[in-house]
C-alpha cells in the first residue's frame, strides 16, 4: 500500500471516528442534591397526576386517592377510615368532614402541600441550606419506579428532617419520611401507584362541582372574617426559633362556633407551625399546656384577653417557643 493510500485510509478512519463520537449523547455531570430538590419543586408546581397514597403516622395506615392538576388544583379523598376530603385551589383549601361540615382555610392554597404528603416547598435550596443540609442517598424503588433518595438533615434541634424518594422519571416525590435528628421515622407517606395525566383529565377527576365550590368561595370571600382583624396590628413576635419567620396571616371564622380567629403561619421554608389566636371567652374551650398526636405537637396559653394555640410537625421545644414568642401590644 502506498503512502498516499495509507493517508486516505487514515483520513477515512478519522472521519469515521469523528462521526461516531458526534452521534454519542453529550456527557453531563451528575445532579447534586440542590438540583434534585429543584427538579422535585418544578414537578410539584407543574405536573398533573393521579395516584393512591398511604399515610402512616400514629395508629394504622390511612389510604387516600390524590389527584393534582398543574400543581395547583388538587383533591384528596380518603379510601379508608371515616369519609373525608381535602380540595385545594390557588387561594383556598376546603376540608369536607364526615358529618357534612365544611372548613374553609383562605390564603393557604396554591403552594400548600396536598397534605398529608410533605415536603412541598417552593423555597430555593440555597435558602433551605441555612437550616438544613441536603444530601443524596442511594437509589430506591417506589410504586414500580426508580427513585433517587435525598436526605434533608436539620442543622440544629429546632426542626425535624426528611428522607425523600424522588422519581427519576417524573421528578415527583414518591415517598417521604419525617425523621428526628437521630434518624428515627416519625411518620411517612408513599404512593402505591402513580400515573401522570393531562391537566384536563385531572380537572375532570377533581370534579366540576368541587372546582365551582372553590371558585365561588374564592370570589365571595367572607365579609364576616373582617371581624377578626381586631388584633392583627397588635401582634408581633420576639425570640422565634432560629430560621423561623412569620410567613402569612389569615383572618377566618371558626367553622363551628363562628368565633373570629387569626391564623398565623410561621416557618423556615420547610417546617411550618400554625398559631391560632382568638379572644378568650370565659368558660370557652381552650388548651392550656401541651398535647401530642403522633408527630404533631400543640401548645396553648392565655396572653391577656387572647387564647393562643400553636401546633405543627415540629419538635415540642420549637412549638413551645413559637407559642411564647407572640407579643400582644395593648391598645
Amino acid at each position: 500500500m502506498t503512502r498516499r493510500n495509507q493517508g486516505i485510509r487514515c483520513t477515512g478512519l478519522l472521519a469515521a471516528c469523528v462521526l461516531a463520537l458526534s452521534s454519542l449523547p453529550a456527557w453531563s455531570a451528575p445532579m447534586d442534591a440542590s438540583a434534585w430538590l429543584a427538579r422535585m419543586q418544578n414537578a410539584l408546581a407543574h405536573r398533573s397526576y393521579r395516584g393512591v397514597l398511604v399515610f402512616m403516622g400514629q395508629g394504622g395506615p390511612l389510604t387516600y386517592q390524590l389527584v393534582v392538576s398543574d400543581g395547583t388544583y388538587a383533591r384528596m379523598s380518603a379510601l379508608t377510615g371515616p369519609s373525608r376530603e381535602i380540595i385545594r385551589g390557588p387561594e383556598v383549601v376546603i376540608r369536607l368532614r364526615p358529618n357534612g361540615r365544611v372548613m374553609v382555610i383562605r390564603g393557604m392554597g396554591g403552594g400548600a402541600s396536598p397534605l398529608p404528603f410533605p415536603p412541598a416547598t417552593r423555597v430555593a435550596g440555597s435558602v433551605l441550606k441555612q437550616s438544613y443540609r441536603l444530601k443524596l442517598g442511594g437509589v430506591g424503588r417506589v410504586a414500580g419506579e426508580k427513585a433517587q433518595i435525598m436526605r434533608i438533615v436539620p442543622r440544629d434541634h429546632w426542626r425535624y428532617g426528611y428522607r425523600v424518594w424522588i422519581s427519576t422519571k417524573s421528578g415527583l416525590p414518591l415517598r417521604s419520611e419525617l425523621v428526628t435528628a437521630e434518624g428515627h421515622t416519625l411518620q411517612q407517606a408513599f404512593f402505591t401507584h402513580l400515573n401522570l395525566i393531562e391537566a384536563p383529565a385531572a380537572m375532570s377527576a377533581i370534579g366540576a362541582q368541587e372546582i365551582a365550590m372553590l371558585n365561588k368561595v374564592t370570589r365571595r370571600g367572607d365579609a364576616r372574617a373582617g371581624a377578626c382583624r381586631h388584633g392583627q396590628d397588635r401582634f408581633s413576635f420576639k425570640n422565634l426559633p432560629p430560621g423561623f419567620e412569620l410567613l402569612k396571616t389569615v383572618c377566618e371564622l371558626a367553622p363551628y362556633s363562628g368565633v373570629p380567629v387569626t391564623h398565623m403561619l410561621i416557618g423556615d421554608g420547610l417546617a411550618t407551625v400554625s398559631l391560632f389566636v382568638t379572644l378568650h371567652r370565659k368558660g370557652g374551650p381552650v388548651l392550656i399546656g401541651t398535647t401530642t398526636i403522633g408527630a404533631v405537637h400543640a401548645v396553648g396559653r392565655i396572653e391577656g384577653s387572647f387564647a393562643l394555640t400553636a401546633m405543627g410537625d415540629a419538635p415540642i421545644s420549637t412549638v413551645t417557643r413559637i407559642a411564647r414568642s407572640l407579643v400582644v401590644t395593648r391598645q
